[in-house]
């Protein structure tokens, strides 16, 4: 644990979208290879607070 946010970077494709929505309610910053759709999540995650 880092007791702060931190940027997670997903080149292999590991996270699933829920893992990926969990960090970004956490105050995490997402970034993926190749996956158009994680600024979405984001988005969504902004909205629903």
């Amino acid at each position: 644990m880092t007791g702060r946010p931190v940027a997670m970077i997903d080149c292999f494709g590991i996270l699933n979208d829920e893992k990926i929505k969990r960090y970004f309610e956490l105050g995490c910053e997402v970034k993926g290879l190749g996956r158009g759709h994680v600024k979405r999540i984001k988005d969504q995650v902004k909205v629903g607070k």
